[in-house]
């Protein structure tokens, strides 16, 4: 939607896997949209404007099975009926993965993230497929929440580290990355100004993805607006990075682990079950030094009553280093007498 160009209007964007060939899936759109009537009017037809973005997913399941034609006319009729918040493993997030510095093996599963804001009149929201090649950073914390993960699959190795470690290394990294997502507003736009929306929501991705924008990315944000709402574009701009950040951790924390990539929710429940292990073990050994503490409470009363019993039997007077050697729990057993004599 280059500004100097004669269109002025999209009629649709469709995000889709199946790398090039997930193409097809905008022919079912354009199908759709011709027969509801809409499009650009040339005289014997309307040709509607369909964008489309797609992410490579091939290595991901059987790369057979990819959108096509049938499935865009398809999820344009769900489109009618549907509203459910659709996040995680659907659409474009099906094959999606995050973190592959080192190659599949040690990336996470990814998927679909929405999130959508009202503040008045003015409505803006946020549609992504994260399959970065970063590692995906919760911008409060600025912990990793999905990412390259180590030889056991239970912690991070951080990909900004992995690359300065390598940082000679020129080999191709490409694994298939590419984040591709949405802004769409009611607010008033021009072509210019949707076009600065976009250019603004990827900060979104810079808060999120970690590195982003880089050679191995191909990373693509469309904007589309209805123009009902009066609203201040550097507003709206700001407003879309801070939803579209917010879609990108949705994709993270919807996913779920599939083709033997494992998401964060099971990751999470692996520290869980780690952590539970961990409270068992220090349980156990707690109980075993609180027996033991007793085990030698007792020895103590024994060898004391055992000392006393033997001394006072033989006739010899009791003398304070006898006393003294045993242990403090020993000397509850003396009497007041012994204690006059010890004094004494």
């Amino acid at each position: 939607m280059n500004p100097t160009e004669m269109i002025e209007k999209i009629h649709a964007v469709v995000l889709s896997g199946g790398s090039a060939f997930g193409l097809d899936a905008s022919c079912g759109v354009m199908e759709y949209l011709e027969r509801k009537n809409i499009g650009f009017d040339v005289g014997v037809t309307k040709v509607p404007i369909v964008c489309s973005a797609v992410l490579f997913d091939l290595t991901i399941g059987d790369s057979k099975i990819r959108p096509d034609k049938k499935m865009g006319y398809e999820a344009c009729v769900f489109s009618e009926t549907n509203r459910k918040d659709l996040n995680g493993n659907v659409g474009a997030g099906c094959g999606a993965t995050i973190g592959k510095a080192l190659g599949p093996k040690s990336s996470m599963k990814s998927g679909l993230g929405s999130y959508a804001i009202q503040i008045g009149d003015l409505k803006i929201g946020a549609m992504v497929a994260v399959n970065a090649f970063g590692d995906v950073i919760d911008p409060l914390t600025g912990k990793i929440l999905a990412g390259v993960l180590d030889y056991n699959k239970l912690s991070f190795l951080n990909t900004e580290n992995i690359l300065v470690k390598e940082y000679e290394n020129k080999n191709n990294r490409f694994n298939g990355n590419t984040t591709i997502g949405l802004i769409v507003t009611n607010a008033k736009l021009s072509k210019n100004e949707t076009n600065k929306i976009a250019s603004i929501a990827h900060n979104g991705f810079a808060k999120t993805i970690y590195p982003v924008h880089t050679m191995y990315d191909g990373d693509t944000i469309f904007t589309m607006a209805t123009n009902i709402v009066e609203a201040d574009v550097s507003t709206v701009g700001m407003l879309a990075s801070k939803v579209m950040e917010k879609a990108v951790i949705n994709a993270i924390e919807s996913a779920e682990s599939s083709y033997g990539l494992l998401s964060r929710n099971e990751l999470l429940k692996k520290e869980i079950c780690k952590y539970i292990i961990l409270i068992k073990s220090t349980k156990v050994l707690v109980l075993f030094y609180i027996y033991l503490d007793f085990l030698i409470f007792f020895i103590d009363i024994i060898i004391g009553v055992t000392i006393t019993a033997a001394t006072i039997a033989s006739g010899i007077p009791l003398v304070a280093p006898i006393v003294k050697q045993a242990s403090p729990t020993a000397l509850l057993l003396v009497s007041p007498q012994m204690l006059d004599s010890l004094s004494a």
